[in-house]
């Protein structure tokens, strides 16, 4: 498919096709009208680009969660790579925005030592990604919060020095359990829930180690023990750090086998995770600081790039500390408590050097039912700048429509945007023997990416390629095999037909994956004066996948022109449009026996 994708311009004669590829090139960049090239609308919570239109993003998330925290750049690799060959395919996808992850490790490797050469990279990337007319989400990546922890996300060196402090196993126990008692009166189940995972749940969990229970059966959580010589209790015994002669403290970590031992999900239920979140969010030790300072150098180094659809404050923040507060584990109050002061440090951080770009935030990852925030970091002046990040993994959440109606209601509550950051293309669980991705994944995938279209949302698939197998990478949820090909049923699931921008207000849009048809209805903006792309609206196909005998389009007013390209189907209204109630539909022509 590589081949044949690389040697598609050179195939293509048409002279409609030659003439669409110099039009996409004109309208990428004509696009570019300032740096600050997107906001959000207060009033529909869509996010505008620098010519007024209306825009739909969809994307991959592109995140090395190891060193050097940045996929290949330099040839291409069905696993590691991130080079011109990737964003071509992409490109061809319909891909238009990529969730970048910008790794603190990399940005820093030693306190006060900033790695212009990654930084280096990492603008290239979104430098080439801008050329090919995609926007780049910049995140600040983290599981677990640290490779100490099994994870990825702040430096090892952060976490030097630095103490959990501690309470009597025991006596905590016995704490919640009074607490969830004498709320049982209440009709909330989160009590209960609470009560199964930490009363029950990790009892059980303390009883499998052999170790914990000979060493710890009247112990205490002593203060004086050490993030890591105290982790993964209470999952199992704490583990010794690996032998490494030679090594400074910083660089030593738990072993992939150790790691290995529990999914690593559970280890967010670890004394040592939660304790080091509430550290974070509390600015001990100046972790925050140390945190907002990152982010400073990552919007310093980026305020002068074109291309760059936002800043994502952090992946999947956890409640904090649960054991010393479980009230943290109620939907709300977390976001409230920890997240909402925390997420005021860094827009003041960012915003002091770039203060016009989007800022993206995420509520306590576990939320189904509903935020804590009552206002968007910095205040109603900044709705404007703010989109509500928000993910869906079964569990913890319910369905897609649940959860994209609630994460629309609160944004519309908060006054910004809303946009579906990660979503598995694929389910660990039902990965075949053979490490196929299969139909019933794809029947998955199909409810999330329909949902999104009725709810006119944006939406970014987790994950292009694994690049480091750890945390939720797996070759299995990616784009490319074990093998090394291109996963084509999950590249034409996700290579939909969609609006990419839209020179007016969306109404609706819809594609049936079967037939292939597309609707698409917009009440028409008035072009600038100016011209520009006021007044152009641009409309993803892919030819191959759903139009291989060709396309019939049609529109409902003798105002709009139609032009087509390789890639896009646009739309162009005149003045005498503004206020029309334009419909666009899309279908594949029959195949033509003889």
């Amino acid at each position: 498919m590589l081949k044949a994708m690389m040697q598609m311009s050179r195939s293509r004669q048409s002279s409609m096709i030659l003439v669409g590829v110099l039009l996409e090139s004109i309208l990428n960049l004509s696009a570019v009208e300032g740096i600050s090239e997107y906001h959000v609308d207060n009033t529909s919570g869509s996010i505008i680009d620098s010519g007024g239109r209306e825009r739909v993003f969809h994307g991959l998330n592109v995140v090395m969660k190891a060193f050097p925290w940045h996929p290949r750049t330099d040839e291409f690799d069905p696993q590691f790579s991130f080079t011109d060959v990737d964003i071509a395919l992409l490109r061809s996808w319909g891909v238009n925005v990529v969730r970048l992850g910008v790794m603190w490790p990399g940005v820093e490797p030693q306190r006060g030592q900033v790695n212009q050469t990654y930084i280096e990279v990492m603008r290239t990337v979104v430098r080439k990604l801008h050329a090919a007319g995609i926007a780049t989400l910049l995140e600040f990546h983290q599981d677990l919060l640290s490779s100490r922890f099994c994870g990825e996300g702040i430096p090892s060196w952060v976490l030097d020095n630095t103490n959990l402090g501690g309470t009597d196993s025991e006596n905590l126990l016995a704490e919640i359990n009074d607490v969830s008692s004498s709320s049982a009166g209440s009709s909330s189940t989160w009590w209960r829930i609470l009560r199964d995972i930490v009363v029950n749940f990790i009892p059980s969990l303390l009883m499998q180690s052999s170790r914990y229970e000979s060493n710890h059966r009247a112990s205490t959580f002593s203060a004086s023990k050490s993030f890591i010589e105290s982790f993964p209790e209470p999952l199992s015994g704490r583990w010794p750090l690996p032998d490494s002669p030679g090594d400074s403290s910083h660089e030593q970590q738990p072993s992939d086998e150790q790691c290995d031992k529990h999914s690593w999900a559970w280890y967010y239920f670890s004394f040592a995770v939660s304790r080091a979140f509430q550290s974070l969010y509390d600015n001990k030790w100046g972790w925050a600081d140390l945190f907002a300072n990152y982010w400073q150098i990552v919007a310093t180094s980026f305020r002068d790039q074109p291309g760059i659809l936002g800043y994502e404050l952090i992946n999947e923040p956890w409640a904090g500390d649960m054991y010393r507060n479980p009230l943290l584990m109620v939907p709300g109050v977390a976001d409230y408590h920890n997240l909402a002061p925390f997420y005021e440090k860094l827009q003041s951080s960012i915003r002091s050097v770039d203060p016009d770009r989007i800022l993206f935030m995420e509520s306590i990852t576990f939320e189904d039912i509903r935020c804590g925030f009552s206002t968007v970091p910095g205040g109603a002046q900044f709705q404007n700048r703010t989109v509500l990040s928000y993910h869906f993994y079964q569990p913890p959440n319910v369905n897609s429509r649940q959860a994209i109606r609630e994460r629309l209601r609160e944004s519309k509550k908060l006054g910004c945007g809303a946009m579906l950051t990660e979503f598995f293309v694929a389910d660990q669980g039902a990965i075949s023997p053979r490490n196929s991705w299969n139909l019933f994944n794809a029947d998955r995938v199909d409810d999330v990416l329909a949902e999104a279209d009725a709810h006119k949302q944006s939406w970014i698939a987790w994950e292009y390629k694994a690049f480091q197998v750890k945390t939720g990478s797996v070759v299995e949820q990616s784009l490319f095999t074990s093998s090394g090909d291109v996963n084509l049923l999950l590249a034409k699931k996700l290579a939909r037909t969609y609006p990419q921008a839209v020179a007016g207000t969306i109404l609706s849009f819809s594609f049936e994956l079967i037939s292939s048809d597309f609707t698409l209805s917009f009440i028409a903006g008035r072009p600038s004066a100016s011209g520009g792309i006021s007044h152009q609206t641009q409309v993803f196909v892919h030819r191959p996948f759903y139009y291989p005998s060709g396309l019939a389009f049609s529109v409902n007013h003798d105002c709009v022109q139609v032009q087509e390209t390789e890639r896009l189907i646009i739309l162009s209204h005149s003045q005498a449009c503004a206020g029309f109630t334009v419909s666009l539909k899309i279908s594949k022509k029959p195949v033509q026996n003889f």
